[in-house]
């Protein structure tokens, strides 16, 4: 969202990638990295600020920046050190915005100018707080022809793509709790036992046959090793053969064995990589079949 010649306010996440649309860089929406001062700042110790500094052009700018923990969001108002200096007036409008009254002050914006302000300011925060906690139709009604009705025009228009943003990041997250719960069903309803470690041999998942077996919870296992739940004979055992499927990227059929509680059981498991689009190989899935009675019928 833009403001005078080379003012904008955009929103970038935690993983300091740009969210919005760039007025300067086309199709940066989701691409763009803005590692500038005042988001190290928000990711890396919650802080917000206001001063110069380079923009993610490498543009010295004066800006500001509000935290948004709620989403993860870091909201940055900016403008050209050049253009500000112009009118120090915008830069006042700018500073407001984020409620730092005093600041417009010191760089030359009168007391009168302030107080007339003062409405469009509060209607500025309490837009944020309200988007903040949800009431995602706030929006500004400011009569007005100048930079603050210019400004208040562009603060709608975020509004407008914060609102879609975060009803698609929601439809999202419900689609994808649906489907985990869909899928930790299907793990639940089976004899196998379940589970998928990364490539470090640690616990991401187990399923209730799991849990059932060697009596230990979903809570307690994630995050563990083999070395923490089982004897090292056997858990060496076991990631000698997770360490083929990583070293190989190929699926392993394979005889195991693991302690139960009436001695010792003989499974057959068939374990396999695990890739996503990210991080390429992440993991080992396994999924062993308890063959210890089949065995002893045979004798």
């Amino acid at each position: 969202v833009g403001m005078g010649e080379t003012g904008e306010v955009y929103l970038v996440n935690r993983d300091k990638i740009i969210i919005t649309e760039s007025r300067f860089i086309s199709r940066a929406s989701l691409l763009l990295v803005v590692n500038t001062e005042p988001i190290r700042k928000i990711v890396e110790s919650n802080k917000e600020m206001v001063g110069i500094y380079p923009d993610y052009r490498d543009v010295p700018v004066i800006g500001a920046s509000m935290d948004i923990p709620e989403y993860g969001w870091a909201l940055l108002a900016e403008i050209d050190e050049a253009e500000a200096f112009v009118s120090a007036k915008k830069l006042g409008i700018v500073a407001l915005i984020f409620g730092i009254v005093s600041a417009a002050v010191a760089i030359g914006v009168g007391t009168t100018f302030a107080i007339s302000l003062s409405k469009t300011v509060k209607d500025f925060t309490q837009l944020t707080r309200n988007f903040v906690h949800g009431a995602l139709d706030s929006r500004l009604v400011v009569n007005r022809k100048d930079e603050i009705g210019a400004l208040a025009s562009s603060f709608n228009t975020l509004a407008d793509e914060l609102a879609k943003e975060i009803t698609e990041h929601k439809r999202i997250a419900e689609v994808l709790r649906k489907n985990k719960e869909q899928s930790q069903a299907i793990l639940d309803n089976t004899t196998a036992v379940i589970y998928l470690k990364d490539t470090d041999g640690r616990y991401i998942l187990i399923n209730q046959q799991f849990e059932k077996l060697f009596h230990v919870t979903k809570e307690q296992v994630v995050g563990k090793t083999d070395y923490d739940l089982f004897p090292k004979e056997n858990a060496d055992a076991f990631r000698l053969n997770d360490r083929k499927v990583i070293d190989t990227r190929r699926s392993l059929v394979i005889d195991e064995v693991a302690p139960h509680d009436d001695g010792m059981h003989t499974y057959i498991s068939l374990k396999f990589p695990m890739y996503d689009s990210v991080d390429g190989l992440y993991g080992v899935c396994g999924i062993s079949t308890d063959i210890t009675e089949r065995l002893q019928k045979k004798i």
